[in-house]
């Protein structure tokens, strides 16, 4: 299999700032919360020429998609280079979808393990010099057009490394910056339980309709003939479940998520994320979490410890200043 390297400019970076220790579970294993690593956002390519006269075919942004999910994002250590030379794994891609004539990607930089470039990475974007990328692409064949443009077919992404001197130079700015979250709405465990409850009865809802569809599929057996208007009135009842059940689960995805949005959201754009393929209802998930701020819950606060006195205590608790002197006692304990 041959290899080319392509070059696609501007790392966008945004560092998590959520401080929260509480467990991630199981249902959250498609949208990460480590707040150890440093999140980039970056146009990874077009379907256009590069400056070394080739190009990656719409037709192969599949392959690239599946093939390039945890590759590696690699950079020298101490500084960006202008070739692939020395370059090590600095993070991975962990998102990547097809939108227009682009392919958009997601990446976590390892903040802990390469902590100074990281933080270089970082700096060189808050102040507006752009990291820049270069691909290194495996394919099979290429087939050259008239203008000697080289078209890439079957390919595999085998890594992306930053460099200073990218092909790409221009043609994958950054499209969203942000160095901490901005986001002002605010996750409690009151609207959490709300959201929780929801989940709840449309779950009682589905079942109620597993019954009504389980009936109807009965007396439909026992039909000799073959009623039409019935047959399409099951139809609906059926799809009309799956669709309940899938937005059943991708309200469950932002409630694991963390991300609290109110039912008139998903009313509003209930067409929009049903049609969404999972690998891209993961990659905006992953992106709500990544670029806004979700406040300390009040589970993850300190608790405040009421003080206990003993059972034999003789104190009136109907009046106030013996209460208070007795809470005084037993802070100076």
């Amino acid at each position: 299999m041959n290899k080319a390297i392509f070059h696609s400019k501007d790392l966008n970076l945004l560092s998590l700032t959520n401080d929260s220790t509480d467990d991630l579970s199981d249902a959250e294993a498609s949208v990460s919360l480590n707040p150890s690593f440093l999140w980039t956002k970056f146009v990874l390519t077009d379907d256009k020429p590069n400056e070394n006269k080739q190009r990656v075919p719409k037709e192969e942004f599949a392959n690239l998609i599946k093939s390039g999910v945890f590759a590696p994002v690699k950079m020298s250590f101490g500084e960006i280079n202008e070739d692939h030379d020395d370059a090590f794994p600095i993070g991975v891609i962990t998102h990547l979808k097809e939108q227009d004539d682009k392919v958009l990607g997601m990446a976590a930089l390892w903040s802990r393990e390469r902590q100074e470039d990281v933080l270089k990475i970082r700096e060189m974007v808050k102040n507006g010099d752009l990291p820049q990328l270069s691909w290194e692409i495996l394919f099979e064949k290429s087939e050259q057009d008239e203008t000697g443009v080289e078209a890439l077919s079957n390919t595999v992404l085998r890594a992306v490394t930053l460099v200073s001197m990218p092909a790409y130079a221009g043609r994958t700015p950054i499209y969203a910056a942000a160095s901490k979250n901005t986001n002002s709405e605010e996750n409690s465990v009151e609207e959490l339980e709300k959201l929780q409850a929801r989940v709840s009865e449309l779950e009682q809802s589905l079942a109620t309709k597993d019954e009504e569809v389980s009936s109807l599929n009965a007396k439909i057996a026992e039909m000799e003939t073959e009623n039409v208007s019935l047959k399409e009135f099951k139809s609906a009842i059926e799809t009309e479940k799956l669709l309940a059940e899938k937005l059943a689960s991708i309200k469950q995805k932002f409630a694991d998520a963390g991300l609290s949005r109110e039912d008139k959201y998903f009313d509003e754009n209930k067409e929009s994320l049903l049609s969404l393929a999972e690998s891209t209802l993961d990659f905006m998930i992953q992106e709500l979490v990544a670029f806004s701020n979700k406040t300390e819950t009040s589970a993850s606060k300190e608790k405040k410890e009421v003080p206990v006195f003993g059972a034999d205590s003789d104190a009136d608790y109907e009046d106030p200043k013996k209460l208070a002197e007795m809470l005084r006692k037993s802070q100076l304990k």
